[in-house]
């Protein structure tokens, strides 16, 4: 029998050191697959992208299209675009909005057109099988957290929580309906609607009274695990956690804020002041810090997955400007329009941006134009990184894989720092959303303090952990003190 390789995909880890260069590594390790007698099937997915003339590593950073007529999704490869021999039949359904990719299960959400007025399907596209299904009707928000959990909200405040691919009601319903929902980690979410008294933040949990809280008007900025909302006011900005009253902070701007967005890490909120100032403000010390300056004014922005770049859109000029968050200067600028999906930033930093109806990937220090794919301007897509092999991986374990790891135990390693209070606070972040998380005294060598996840008994248990992050991560052997 052929032993399965060990190699991996592993990131390189981000140092959340004060103005320190960011300098991530990702690594995407070919995976072999045993070819024993007795080893499970090959799904649908796999097939295709074993007889791919465009084969895909494992882990690499991907791209997906789904028309917005129905009928076949497309897969493509970054940053070439070169399109990957794999189809996914959606059929009747039409995809009109990203909700998000659930990468433990495989799946991915969006929402679709509905025969019901003002609402939309929830079309959950199971990559794993090659088929989609439509896992609910007369929806009219969704979303997904960080674990890869979806939610969906209906027009009679009904919330539902997706399990097990169908869709199971809560029993309390909201007295009236939300406009919003964001979903939190460990099957929370969060809500806004308009009530009696006016605009409220809902934390909901299951069977619980929601937590409520007053929620004065402007844009609404909520970091990616739920802990933290930040509003946009005149004067400033308003920094609350969901569920505590006595959590409200203010932060004056000047000039007068008009957007926010956070950080990947979530230490970081990234508030549009005035026409043309990005300013940056620490999330942990509650004040302002750098600003950078842009060469126009700013219609909306979006950080990217690793929190390296940013993009930042000028309506005025159909102008993208890609802005360098450590060097915190504006790196290009590329003409393209602004949309619910796109542009977006991959995971090995190319950049998707839809222009005239093509769609554009810009790669390299020097942002060159590295692939073009004609599609309809209406087409939805969503980048990710993913290995079609790993549940045949998972699946197809045997006993070769042990080998010396079988008395090892090994931490997921997510920041290294020199500033203990914040090792701490992204420790306890990382606890209170279930995680087995902990700080490492700091080494006698570099003085770093590492925020660690674990122990766990194998290599593939800390990597599935770590997956749920969605960020960059190291795995290290366990040679502390750590039980």
């Amino acid at each position: 029998m052929q032993h399965l390789a060990k190699n991996r995909t592993r990131a390189a880890l981000i140092r959340n050191r004060p103005h320190s260069r960011v300098m991530p590594l990702l690594l995407a390790a070919a995976l072999a697959l045993p070819a024993c007698a007795g080893e499970p099937e090959p799904t649908p997915v796999e097939q295709a992208f074993t007889a791919s003339s465009n084969n895909v590593e494992p882990g690499a950073a991907i791209a997906f299209r789904f028309p917005s007529s129905g009928g076949l999704a497309r897969l493509y490869r970054l940053p070439s675009l070169d399109e990957v021999t794999w189809r996914f039949e959606l059929g009747r359904r039409r995809p009109v909005r990203m909700v998000g990719f659930a990468f433990d299960d495989d799946l991915i959400y969006a929402l679709g057109t509905s025969s019901e007025e003002d609402t939309y399907d929830l079309i959950a596209l199971d990559l794993v099988a090659g088929r989609a299904r439509t896992i609910d009707s007369g929806v009219v928000a969704s979303a997904i957290g960080p674990t890869g959990t979806a939610f969906v909200a209906k027009p009679d405040g009904t919330i539902g929580q997706v399990q097990h691919r169908t869709v199971d009601l809560w029993p309390d319903t909201l007295p009236n309906p939300v406009d919003s929902i964001w979903a939190a980690a460990r099957g929370r979410l969060i809500a806004v609607q308009h009530g009696v008294d006016g605009r409220e933040l809902l934390y909901l949990v299951r069977g619980q009274s929601p937590e409520r809280l007053p929620l004065p008007d402007g844009a609404i900025a909520m970091e990616r695990w739920g802990r933290l909302a930040a509003v946009v006011v005149d004067s400033g900005l308003i920094t609350l956690q969901p569920w505590d009253s006595e959590s409200t902070r203010f932060i004056a701007i000047s000039p007068q804020p008009r957007l926010a967005a956070f950080s990947a890490s979530g230490h970081k909120i990234y508030v549009v002041a005035g026409d043309e100032t990005l300013v940056v403000v620490d999330r942990f010390l509650q004040a302002v810090g750098a600003s950078i300056q842009l060469p126009g004014r700013i219609s909306a922005i979006r950080v990217g997955p690793l929190g390296l770049r940013a993009l930042a859109f000028s309506a005025q000029e159909g102008t993208i400007w890609v802005v360098d968050l450590i060097q915190r200067r504006v790196e290009t600028t590329l003409a393209g329009s602004w949309d619910s999906d796109l542009p977006a930033i991959a995971a090995d930093g190319t950049i998707l941006v839809r222009r005239a109806g093509s769609l554009v990937a810009f790669a390299g220090e020097q942002m060159e134009e590295a692939g073009v794919s004609d599609a309809g301007t209406d087409d939805l897509w969503l980048v990710a990184q993913w290995d079609p092999r790993r549940p045949a991986l998972e699946l197809a374990r045997d006993s070769a894989q042990a080998t010396d790891e079988s008395e090892a135990s090994f931490l997921v390693q997510i920041s290294s720092s020199h500033n203990a209070a914040w090792a701490q606070a992204l420790a306890d972040e990382l606890s209170r959303a279930g995680m087995p998380a902990t700080v490492l005294a700091a080494d006698s060598v570099d003085g770093f303090y590492r925020v660690v996840m674990g122990p766990y008994s194998t290599r593939e248990e800390a990597e599935a952990s770590a997956r749920r992050l969605d960020r960059p991560f190291y795995i290290r052997e366990n040679t502390s003190t750590i039980p």
